[in-house]
Formats: structure tokens, C-alpha cells, sequence
């Protein structure tokens, strides 16, 4: 395996940290309730009762807040990662449709080195809630990874020769993968990319 190969491409929000639960705080923060039996939904505004908008604004808000660089590491995200880091030498690359505002840039870095270390070779920031496609033309055809948790950004990077891997959550519960694995968390992730380059686990 060439140093090269050593590479991750991933998604940020429900991969690497805990968007959700911290956006969800901000909203109660700011005095609105989720709406009961809404977990699954990805569209924040119809969590809270909101014209798509007006929720579109409060995550744009959110996402241009310190709060942003606060976001708690999914589960097993920090321990494995930093293991395929120092055992195995991957480095890093997130592309992550948060926002392209300079607070946002900056809140999201800050966030993701202060969790990971200095793992990442790019932390590349897209306008909020964009599609990832064109983006990821970049590595077109190099079988990375590319760990996502949203199913229609997992096949722009299947679309574009990558090996995507997709996170379950309850948001894409309804989706059928067939072209890429779905996996637990991050456990999951390690194991299958031990397999794919013959790696001691």
C-alpha cells in the first residue's frame, strides 16, 4: 500500500460529531420543541414544526456559531480513527456540506482537531446542505473510502469511483444499500477497511 492509498475521504456531521443532538440543544435553546416521533426525518424544519425556511435559517445559524466547534465525536470515531492513524498511517480528508461562511470554516476545524489531532490533510467546507458530487470529482476513480451517512451523497461518491461506506442512522433507516455496505459505526468501518488492504487489525 503506497502512501498515496493512505488516504480517507469523509463526511463530518453523523460520521466524525454529533451535528444532531447538538443542534437539536441550540433549538431548545432558543425555546422550540422537537416533535415527537420526528427522529427519523432529515429535514430539521419538520422536526420542530417549521416552515422549511425558517429551519433552513436556524441551521445556518447554528452552523456559523461557536456552538459548532463544541459538537461531541460519534461514537467510537475518535478511538478508531486515531488508530488507523498511528497504526496504520491514513490520513484524512473531510468534505462536509456544512457551510462555506469563514465562522463556519473555522468552528468546524477547530471542532474536528481538537477531537482528532492532526490528522487532516483538508477539512473542505461546502455551502449548507449542498450535493457532493462535483467535489469529490477530485479523487474520481481512486477507490478511497468515502464514509457517509447521508445515502444520496454515499452514491455521488459511488458515482465517481470511490468505495463509499454509509453509516446507519435513523434518517436513512429506509434506504437499501446494494451498492456499498452499511456498518454499525466505527468498529465496522476499521474492520472493513483492514480487509480491503490486508491490514493487521
Amino acid at each position: 500500500m503506497t502512501q498515496k492509498e493512505r488516504l480517507i475521504l469523509t463526511d463530518s456531521d453523523g460520521v466524525l460529531v454529533d451535528w444532531i443532538n447538538g443542534f437539536l440543544q441550540y433549538m431548545r435553546d432558543q425555546g422550540f420543541e422537537e416533535q415527537p416521533g420526528t427522529e427519523h426525518e432529515y429535514l430539521v424544519a419538520k422536526r420542530f414544526n417549521l416552515p422549511p425556511e425558517a429551519g433552513f435559517q436556524y441551521a445556518k445559524a447554528f452552523n456559523q456559531s461557536h456552538a459548532l466547534s463544541q459538537l461531541s465525536p460519534i461514537k467510537n470515531s475518535v478511538e478508531v480513527i486515531k488508530k488507523l492513524n498511528e497504526k496504520h498511517g491514513f490520513r484524512f480528508i473531510v468534505v462536509t456540506s456544512v457551510s462555506d461562511h469563514p465562522d463556519a470554516i473555522k468552528y468546524r476545524t477547530l471542532n474536528l482537531k481538537n477531537l482528532f489531532g492532526d490528522i487532516f490533510d483538508e477539512v473542505k467546507c461546502l455551502p449548507i446542505a449542498s450535493n457532493k458530487f462535483n467535489e469529490l470529482q477530485r479523487w474520481k476513480d481512486t477507490g478511497y473510502f468515502w464514509i457517509e451517512d447521508h445515502h444520496s451523497q454515499a452514491e455521488a461518491g459511488h458515482q465517481n469511483g470511490l468505495l463509499p461506506i454509509l453509516i446507519n442512522d435513523a434518517t436513512n433507516a429506509h434506504y437499501e444499500a446494494e451498492l456499498f455496505p452499511r456498518v454499525t459505526d466505527w468498529d465496522d468501518i476499521y474492520n472493513i477497511i483492514c480487509n480491503h488492504y490486508g491490514l493487521e487489525k
